[in-house]
């Protein structure tokens, strides 16, 4: 039988597709411990790419869990399941708030997890009344440098690193006006 046409269905010949509306990624605050399970997983999972140390679960709830009113910590999730930890800080300075830490699942990257984390960022500190938006990445992480250019940051500052595992990295800042 010809296809019939079903609302909210895409028709792609033998098989049907369930439409997606709006926005696939949303953010949710990190508040339970369980949470900050799936922060330490996401960021063990780019450790290389963070030029990171394991940190102790113990270690990552007293850090995160401990009501710091300079920082925000949130799992960007696709529909239900987390994909990205963001970490926002500066929320007590006046004008400028920072993207101190975007940490996407490996199978998640290149899947605008990113660009939604960095749109998210800019929002949620525009609306706590910051003029600006800053972040920092390493000179070899090109995909974040890449991400940043194309949200509209504009480095600001390179400076060569010290870092056990790169000889040559420099720390670059990035800077948008919000």
């Amino acid at each position: 039988k010809p296809y019939q046409k079903f609302k909210d269905l895409i028709n792609t010949g033998d098989l049907m597709f369930e439409k997606q509306f709006g926005q696939i990624y949303n953010a949710v605050t990190v508040r339970e411990k369980f949470d900050v399970k799936i922060v330490a997983n996401l960021y063990n999972k780019n450790l290389q790419a963070l030029h990171g140390n394991k940190i102790a679960y113990a270690e990552w709830c007293k850090s995160i869990l401990n009501n710091d009113t300079d920082e925000e910590n949130f799992l960007i999730c696709r529909d239900l399941m987390p994909v990205a930890w963001l970490k926002i800080n500066g929320l007590d300075s006046k004008d400028v708030g920072y993207i101190s830490m975007l940490a996407v699942e490996p199978k998640y990257q290149h899947m605008g997890v990113g660009t939604f984390a960095v749109e998210f960022a800019e929002s949620f500190l525009r609306g706590k009344g910051k003029k600006a938006v800053c972040v920092q990445t390493t000179s070899d992480n090109q995909f974040a440098i890449m991400l940043y250019n194309k949200c509209g940051f504009v480095e600001t500052n390179r400076v060569k690193a010290i870092s056990d595992d790169v000889a040559e990295l420099s720390k670059i800042v990035f800077k948008k006006d919000i």
